[in-house]
Parts: structure tokens; C-alpha cells; sequence
């Protein structure tokens, strides 16, 4: 046993001495230009961050990321519109975004050019919200409660993806985890989602279910399709799936060139259960 324990406390010493801390190390990476905007109509564009990327051993700091001297000009295909700084966004109040119209974004930065364009979406307005109680599988002290799912339908137009989301007085505002495109279609020509889904004590009666709906706001979202494969995408990377913890990047941007992010427009519309 004495014998174990001394080539085991031999063999940790002969480790420990191999050991050699490594710093200052500089991994090649590829500087890019990184930019997120969302764009809608009725309204200006003054949103739109741009940043860099950062070496790969380099803490994500924002204001180590953020790019305040780039060249941004956005186009509607007719006038160029030159974007200035606003100590964190790119904008220009002088941009009446429009239903219908491709915007066109170009970034210039330090000799890099990253390109975008979108077309604004026109927005959809939910047909009808309704509600279906279901019985519940799971039961609690011999008490089998109840479920309610709230239903949205509407009919989708092509060149679009949607995605519901809703709020109340009591809740901030949360997103559905699913995005529809125009082959979602059901036989009717329409999309229906759950908007919301609660629990249900059948003792107090549906008119509690009624004024309960009452509070909430539902909104529907239309986005530029380019918006599908991002969305599907975004969350590559964040599996454990692969052998070495997660598998690779492949978020489908929108951003071309010199650069990555997404540029893309949405419309959107709101409903209350009646």
C-alpha cells in the first residue's frame, strides 16, 4: 500500500513539473464587422448598432466591441440616406420606412464593406382568438385540473414568416418559441397558433377564463422571410450534443461581405380576445 502511494505521489510531481503556463497567446482570427438592426414602418431608423468581432481569447467587452467611425448609407432604391452616431446607434430620423419597400444597407469600415437589404412585410391582422379546455394528464391529490389553450388564427401572405407574442398589466412581454412561413398553411389558407396555454380550476367557470383574456395583449409579428433561417439557426452552437461539448456555428445571417448580423424588416399588429 506504502509502495502505491509513493509512485501515485511521484507520478503527480513528475506532472506537475511538465506543467508550463502559456500567456499572450494570439489566435488568427477574421475582423468583421457585426450588425444588428431591426427595421419597421411608420417610423425612422435610429437603431442600428455596429460593432467588430473580437479576438477569440478577448473577454466580450462592448466597449471594446463597438464601432463609432463606420460609413453607413442605407438606400430605398430611389434617394442614399448617410446614417450618423449617436454615442451607440447608427441613424437618420429623415427615413419614412414603408410597407412594401427594399431597404438597402451598406457599412464601411477601416477598408471592410458589409452589405444587407429587406423588404418591409406588410402586417397581418389576426382573424379571430378563441379558447379550448382540455383535460389534464397529470392529476394532484385525486384533483385532475384542467387546462386552457388560447388559439390565434390568420392568413399569412407570402414573402413573410410570423411569430406571436403577448403581455399583460402583469407579465412583460414573451415570444413564442415557433416561427410560421407561408407553407404553414392549413387547409383554410390560415395558420393557427397557441398564443397561451394556463391552468384551470373548472369551479370557477368561464367567465373567469373571459376576464381573465381580457388582460393580455396579443401581438403578431410579420418579418422579412430572410428572417426564417436565422431564427431557425440561432441556436447552433449551443448544444451538447457534440463530442466536445457543443456542435458548430452556423447561424444563417443576412449580413454580407465583410461583415455578419442581421438587417431585416418586420410589421407588426395587436388583438385582444373578445
Amino acid at each position: 500500500m506504502k509502495y502505491l502511494l509513493i509512485i501515485a505521489i511521484i507520478f503527480s510531481v513528475a506532472l506537475n513539473s511538465c506543467e508550463e503556463t502559456v500567456s499572450d497567446v494570439e489566435l488568427p482570427y477574421l475582423e468583421q464587422l457585426v450588425i444588428r438592426a431591426v427595421i419597421g414602418p411608420g417610423q425612422g431608423i435610429n437603431s442600428i448598432r455596429v460593432e467588430r468581432t473580437l479576438p477569440p481569447l478577448e473577454e466580450y467587452i462592448q466597449e471594446n466591441a463597438i464601432v463609432r467611425d463606420a460609413k453607413l448609407t442605407i438606400s430605398d432604391g430611389t434617394n442614399d440616406y448617410e446614417l450618423s452616431f449617436d454615442g451607440e446607434y447608427y441613424g437618420n430620423e429623415d427615413i419614412f420606412v414603408e410597407v412594401g419597400k427594399t431597404y438597402y444597407l451598406r457599412a464601411e469600415w477601416k477598408g471592410k464593406v458589409a452589405t444587407s437589404q429587406t423588404t418591409i412585410p406588410e402586417p397581418v391582422e389576426m382573424d379571430d382568438i378563441y379558447y379550448e379546455i382540455v383535460e389534464s394528464e397529470y392529476e394532484y391529490e385525486n384533483f385532475k385540473y384542467k387546462e386552457v389553450f388560447v388559439y390565434g388564427e390568420f392568413t399569412p401572405k407570402p414573402g413573410a414568416v410570423y411569430q406571436t407574442s403577448y403581455n399583460s398589466e402583469s407579465l412583460q412581454l414573451r415570444f413564442d418559441f415557433d416561427i410560421y412561413s407561408y407553407n404553414n398553411r392549413n387547409s383554410a389558407g390560415k395558420i393557427r397558433t397557441v398564443l397561451l396555454r394556463f391552468s384551470y380550476d373548472e369551479t370557477m367557470g368561464e367567465e373567469f377564463i373571459k376576464n381573465y383574456l381580457k388582460d393580455y395583449e396579443f401581438l403578431l409579428y410579420s418579418y422579412d422571410e430572410q428572417y426564417y433561417s436565422y431564427f431557425n439557426s440561432k441556436h447552433n452552437g449551443n448544444s451538447n450534443s457534440g463530442i466536445f461539448g457543443s456542435d458548430g456555428l452556423n447561424i444563417q445571417w443576412n449580413v454580407h461581405g465583410n461583415g455578419i448580423g442581421l438587417f431585416i424588416g418586420h410589421s407588426s399588429t395587436m388583438k385582444r380576445y373578445e
